[in-house]
């Protein structure tokens, strides 16, 4: 009984767990639409501003831009930012872009760099807090909707510091989103900027209004805060694609779970107590040997009586006395058979005859019905007086080991 109890316990906390999971999966995917129209809206001018840049670029700009010029002596310096979520349950997201993250600073570091670590999102910043991480800045009110405002926001002290020459270069960690399956770990430069070789691809015709070099002075900034606003929205989508596959494979998981319930019903259908009137359904077994008192019972597979219950033989006798006796079940001998003690004479037993499982053990009458009788060890009276009226009975004593969880009645 205590093993069923804590099945329907568990069953009960397997369905609410699903009716949370399967609400967040669908919450994600609403929010998964969203995230992936912004990914989608940012691309095309991402790429047209890096088209007019590398169209525009010419290396006598890049003395006279500061996010052109690369760094004379090496990298120094760098200031890298990592963009992770605020939330977790959604698998080894998070945890990806931490390890990319320390990984690329062993890497800084092992070149002679050093280091400054921007956080973005608090499980970033849990993680390096909990190891004792220096960390340089660090923000928690992006969310799961980034706009160029927070872009800005984050670049540009970053900017200010680069233009003054105390960075040597500005890197973001953060996650390419590829499809609501995929979005892995990347970290990109975004400082210094250098524009993409057009090598091959027929050069395009602008009419300038007003010079090259003004429009590059606009430009290069509203760069890189593009850059960064990209890796803003594309680490949020790839959040919700991955919180929405986490929740889904953990609703499955708990719909395969659930499947215990079917098991534990059948079971308990199963091992329900039989009632004696229904001929069908009680435990049936037959006589194989008879030595004195000593009854060797076959019954089917898996259908044993438990020890000290009590069986029963009632038989027409064909012809003679009927035959009314119980026995106790006292040993398990193998082969599907039970030894059961008879408890009244063997006489006229033979090998075949029926034996029932009443499914209890044996039970006399008690209280104030059974006060100055004589009875047996059947609690049936052998004074000559009337029968006992049982309004309670008790049974044999037995073994805790062996003690049913089940009420005797008569």
């Amino acid at each position: 009984m205590a093993q069923a109890r804590e099945l329907r316990r568990r069953i009960k906390s397997v369905q609410s767990t699903r009716q949370i999971t399967k609400t967040m999966e669908m919450v994600a995917t609403s929010k998964l639409k969203r995230a992936q129209d912004r990914v989608i809206a940012a691309r095309p001018y991402a790429a047209a501003l890096a088209d007019v840049l590398a169209d525009l670029d010419a290396p006598a700009y890049a003395e006279r831009f500061p996010l052109l010029r690369q760094p004379a002596g090496g990298v120094r310096r760098v200031a890298l930012v990592l963009v992770t979520a605020n939330r977790g349950l959604c698998g080894g997201f998070n945890a990806n872009l931490i390890r990319e993250a320390r990984r690329r600073m062993q890497e800084l570091k092992e070149q002679g760099a050093a280091v400054d670590l921007h956080l973005i999102g608090r499980k970033g910043v849990a993680y390096f807090r909990f190891a004792r991480q220096p960390i340089a800045s660090q923000r928690i009110d992006v969310g799961d909707r980034p706009t160029p405002e927070h872009a800005a926001d984050v670049v540009g002290p970053l900017v200010q510091a680069f233009e003054q020459g105390v960075l040597d270069a500005v890197e973001v960690v953060c996650a390419e989103f590829k499809s609501s399956m995929s979005a892995p770990p990347v970290t990109r430069r975004i400082l210094p900027i250098e524009p993409a070789s057009r090598a091959g691809a027929p050069a395009a015709f602008y009419i300038l209004r007003p010079s090259a070099e003004a429009i590059l002075e606009r430009l290069l900034p509203l760069y890189v805060r593009n850059q960064m606003f990209r890796a803003l929205v594309e680490t949020a989508a790839g959040f919700q694609g991955a919180q929405r596959t986490a929740m889904k494979n953990a609703t499955d998981s708990a719909g395969e779970i659930l499947g215990l319930k079917d098991l534990f019903m059948a079971t308990r259908t199963k091992s329900a107590p039989q009632k004696p009137a229904a001929a069908a359904k009680q435990n049936v077994g037959k006589v194989v040997q008879v030595i004195g008192p000593v009854l060797d019972v076959e019954f089917e597979p898996e259908h044993l009586p438990e020890l000290y219950n009590a069986v029963r033989i009632d038989h027409p006798g064909n012809g003679a006395t009927p035959i009314r006796l119980v026995a106790e079940v006292q040993q398990h001998i193998g082969r599907n058979q039970v030894r059961a003690v008879a408890m009244s004479t063997s006489d006229g037993v033979v090998r075949g005859m029926e034996v029932v499982d009443t499914g209890q053990p044996i039970t006399v009458p008690v209280g104030k019905a059974a006060l100055g009788r004589i009875l047996n060890v059947l609690g049936e009276p052998v004074d000559e007086g009337d029968p006992t009226r049982r309004s309670s009975s008790t049974s044999s004593p037995r073994p805790k080991s062996s003690r049913r969880a089940s009420r005797s009645s008569t």
